[in-house]
């Protein structure tokens, strides 16, 4: 009998920081998560190091930036922005909502990079003109990340889409001429496939296979 054991899965808990104080007021105006239900799905937006860091524009401000009714968040020069879950293995980013810094700034380039737990990355340029937010939407490719990154500044983002993970991976059997082969998605890092020669009671061990 096999599972798969999440010992090695566990995630660390971000102190308070001011950080996660943007991340709460944001996420609770603007963010839209699809996952499993009935789970507290928490993602954290920060800084990348060595940034100024980055503001929550609420609504109804200055004439010449973007205004779409809500809050969203804006980089001016210096800034950066990163977000992860600590709360689910991976996710996949499905849409957000960009446009120019203001009307003195108003043409960007963003610069995106998405990062896998098996250090891979996936990178898009996404060009705005004008403080008028029009929906970017990313393709199929940009799923299994655990952290995305905006090292660029001049943007403004809101109505960000994402969908997780399960919390824990499926394990598929196949039966070949060669044996049993388990399997589970790369996605899900930190898992180890365990074994027990019985189930009256158990006792799970890591199997000595290595994933490959």
């Amino acid at each position: 009998m096999w599972r798969i054991g999440s010992a090695a899965a566990s995630v660390s808990r971000p102190r308070n920081t001011s950080d996660n104080i943007r991340r709460a007021a944001f996420a609770t105006n603007q963010l839209r998560v699809f996952g499993p239900r009935l789970r507290r799905i928490r993602i954290l937006f920060r800084a990348l190091p060595g940034s100024d860091g980055f503001i929550r524009r609420g609504a109804g401000g200055p004439p010449q930036a973007p205004d779409n009714g809500t809050a969203y968040l804006q980089a001016s020069q210096g800034d950066s922005l990163t977000f992860t879950y600590y709360d689910a293995p991976a996710f996949s980013v499905v849409s957000v909502d960009l446009a120019g810094y203001s009307t003195v700034v108003p043409d960007t380039t963003i610069h995106i990079v998405g990062h896998r737990a098996d250090g891979s990355t996936i990178t898009t340029d996404v060009e705005r003109h004008g403080i008028i937010f029009q929906t970017y939407s990313f393709g199929p490719d940009w799923s299994g990340l655990t952290r995305v990154d905006i090292p660029t500044y001049g943007w403004s983002l809101d109505n960000l889409v994402v969908s997780i993970l399960p919390f824990a991976p499926t394990l598929r059997v196949q039966l070949t001429a060669q044996g049993v082969v388990l399997a589970w998605p790369a996605a899900y890092s930190g898992f180890t496939l365990q074994c027990s020669e019985s189930l009256t009671p158990p006792n799970w061990f890591d199997c000595t296979n290595s994933p490959t």
